[in-house]
């Protein structure tokens, strides 16, 4: 370690601090210790982020309402009379579970774009985990809503 004189104040100082410490003089301004603006302040974004919160969401919302759906459907294999509106409410159960499939086959596209782009953490995963159970939930509504 050598020793060198401030050229401001010209007190003796180490050749390797960034600034003098009597007058505060910058020295080494040349090497990499300074960073722009950008590096400094601005977040980087993540690739992917967005698709696995989004993806997520969906697959929450689809779960939640096939869910529902699913016991509305499992009621009505309960009940013993058969009529038009039954037959109607059939219909619109077999319907919904294709609407709700809609959520899951989303939430499940937006959580394998999520982790193909190198985002692998909980809302991707949670996003592709709750569109196949949204998937799978919906599957059975039609099916149970066709057979009854």
């Amino acid at each position: 370690m050598a020793m060198i004189n401030c050229p401001e104040c010209g007190k003796e100082i180490s050749d390797k601090t960034l600034s003098c410490p009597n007058c505060g003089y910058p020295l080494n301004s040349n090497e990499n210790y300074n960073i722009s603006y950008q590096e400094y302040f601005v977040k980087k974004k993540t690739p992917g982020k967005g698709f696995g919160i989004a993806g997520m969401v969906l697959g929450i919302i689809g779960v939640v309402y096939s869910t529902m759906l699913l016991l509305s459907t499992f009621s009505l294999l309960m009940t013993e009379s058969v009529g038009v509106a039954d037959e109607l409410f059939k219909s619109g159960m077999i319907g919904m579970g294709v609407y709700m499939m809609i959520f899951g086959i989303l939430a499940l596209t937006f959580g394998c774009v999520s982790r193909s782009r190198g985002y692998k953490k909980g809302q991707s995963t949670a996003a592709v985990a709750l569109g196949i159970i949204t998937v799978v939930f919906c599957l059975a509504i039609i099916m149970v809503s066709a057979l009854a």
